[in-house]
């Protein structure tokens, strides 16, 4: 039995869901935003930074995920320009100050990977067995107790490296392939390649492969902790005029909406919660710096959401952590390291609770 089954809804809106009519969201009794920290609020939000935080309960300088696509050098240079962004009123230019001094100065190439957090993500916390399913940044896959399938960037080849643990699901990660990205690279295709409705589709089919394949699992095997990313609406709203094509919107809200409940009814778990890591906004009122051209719609990071039955109270995304952690154990959640050998980043400062 699941006690607790978290649907993450890559990319959904609150004001979306002030009118859009979504009958499974809209039945459940506590619902609010949910915020990332302050330094965020009104500019862009990487969902990798995003996820993490949400994950883990800490600050971006805490667990140095700036961006999906490229690994912070120093935690304590971000720490130092994040400082002095949070002084900045003007959105745009505290956009420019924060992503610009780190991208000119404290970024690599390289990808970052799950072993450049050195502290324990949520379900390493939990005693119980956990599934895991397409939360950014959580390649390569680790030992813990539990099922993961990582999820984006995921290369589909590396030596020694695996995005499903544990090795004898690989054959169930086949039928979650959609979400294969190499080094940043989207089996969807670019702007540039891609025909949009052959796009539009595909997101549909592989977020629901990725449904199919928790439901799959959660009927062979038991679970304390469910927490599965479904990035269909972000992805689709990126390639979609929120004025002129409002009806593609809707679909995208009332598909996961659907697919939700059927979810919920499948493997009926104790408690349901729901949450997104922003929302979306239309293209020329963002102020992302690196958004790629073509892009319709792009994050907005004062809109995203939970609800539950259960009154969680979050407000941020570090609250969400520890208030699982809290309904799950009933004790105080305290951060832990996590070691990952020698494959592990050790550019970071002890955090004190």
């Amino acid at each position: 039995m699941v006690r607790l089954l978290v649907v993450g809804w890559d990319g959904a809106s609150y004001d979306h869901l002030q009118r859009i009519k979504t009958p499974f969201f809209d039945s459940l009794d506590v619902k609010g935003r949910l915020l990332p920290e302050k330094v965020y609020q009104g500019i862009p939000i990487d969902s990798g930074t995003a996820w993490t935080t949400i994950t883990t309960g800490l600050k971006v300088e805490q667990h140095g995920f700036l961006s999906i696509n490229n690994k912070v050098e120093s935690r304590k240079f971000l720490k130092f320009t994040k400082r002095l962004a949070e002084i900045i009123p003007s959105g745009r230019i505290r956009t420019y100050l924060y992503y610009g001094l780190n991208k000119a100065f404290n970024i690599s190439d390289r990808t970052p990977r799950s072993h450049d957090v050195p502290y324990k993500r949520l379900w390493d916390y939990i005693d119980g067995k956990t599934l895991t399913l397409g939360v950014p940044l959580t390649y390569p896959a680790w030992e813990h107790n539990g099922v993961m399938f990582s999820g984006i960037p995921a290369p589909i080849e590396e030596p020694s490296k695996s995005d499903v643990y544990p090795e004898r699901l690989r054959w169930l990660r086949e039928e979650y392939n959609g979400y294969y990205y190499v080094e940043g690279e989207s089996p969807l295709e670019s702007e540039e390649q891609r025909n949009l409705e052959e796009y539009r589709n595909n997101i549909y089919i592989y977020n629901d492969r990725a449904f199919g394949v928790v439901e799959e699992l959660c009927e062979s095997m038991d679970f304390e902790l469910v927490f599965a990313v479904f990035p269909v609406i972000d992805d689709l709203l990126h390639s979609v005029d929120a004025d002129e094509e409002k009806e593609k919107l809707e679909k995208a809200y009332r598909w996961i909406d659907e697919r939700t409940q059927e979810l919920v009814e499948r493997i009926d778990p104790d408690e349901v919660l729901i949450i997104s890591d922003h929302g979306m906004m239309p293209s020329e009122d963002s102020l992302n710096p690196s958004l790629y051209p073509g892009t319709l719609m792009d994050h907005d990071s004062m809109n995203g959401i939970w609800a539950s039955d259960h009154d969680f109270g979050f407000s941020l995304q570090e609250d969400v952590t520890p208030g699982i952690y809290e309904f799950l154990t009933g004790e105080e959640f305290v951060f832990e390291r996590k070691e990952f050998g020698s494959d592990g980043d050790k550019d970071f400062e002890e955090i004190s609770v």
